[in-house]
């Protein structure tokens, strides 16, 4: 049974606790923005859609959602004793905000570089429930063919237990196109992880043993804790 918990589960929610922990909250102009902004009865919003690019026949996942972006507190004590000091509570069955057509965000996102949400936050298109939990695996064990034209997906493919998990393996590795009959693509593992320093090269020296543990399969070698 899946449930999110959060410290403010919609914008009047967040105007009540900043006016509680900052009864002078009017003289500063960025926290009368905030209040003033999320106790009003309209929020200025926009509506997204986050959707996989991957496919092109068919996408393995579309929503259609509510983005509110929260200004910058600018106060980091308060964003901190808004996220120690708040009672973090079940989202499910809750949104944030809803539109006149029925459009709903989940959760606000921001740009600023330390809030009550993450920097570039997008949970706000999904929903808190065992229905929308689901959709993200509903299409495990379908044919690939079925989203991409001629994509067999031989080799390392995730997904058919209908789990997901991280991978490690460049996509090309799997069979496509001119490959599409099980043809072989020299294995690599994806070059983006390995810039950004998540990947590295098996050491005992420097990894260990206790921490990590080697995982073989046909052609690659991977540790992970």
């Amino acid at each position: 049974t899946p449930n999110q918990y959060r410290p403010f589960r919609c914008p009047a929610e967040l105007a009540a606790a900043v006016r509680s922990l900052r009864p002078d909250w009017e003289r500063s102009p960025q926290l009368a923005a905030v209040v003033n902004r999320c106790a009003g009865d309209t929020v200025p919003v926009r509506v997204a859609t986050l959707v996989d690019v991957n496919h092109d026949l068919e996408h393995a996942f579309e929503q259609k959602f509510v983005v509110d972006e929260l200004p910058d507190l600018g106060d980091t004590n308060l964003v901190i004793d808004l996220l120690q000091k708040s009672t973090f509570r079940s989202t499910k069955g809750t949104f944030w905000l809803e539109t006149e057509d029925g459009t709903r965000g989940f959760a606000p996102t921001t740009q600023a570089a330390f809030s009550i949400v993450p920097t570039n936050f997008r949970g706000g298109a999904i929903e808190m429930s065992e229905q929308s939990c689901a959709r993200c695996h509903q299409d495990t064990h379908r044919l690939a063919d079925e989203f991409q034209f001629r994509r067999d997906w031989y080799a390392h493919v995730r997904g058919d237990d209908c789990r997901f998990s991280w991978n490690p393996v460049d996509p090309r590795a799997v069979s496509y196109g001119a490959n599409a009959n099980g043809g072989s693509y020299p294995m690599r593992v994806r070059q983006d992880l390995v810039a950004a320093g998540l990947l590295e090269p098996y050491d005992t020296a420097r990894h260990g043993n206790v921490l990590y543990t080697r995982l073989r399969t046909k052609s690659l070698i991977v540790s992970g804790n």
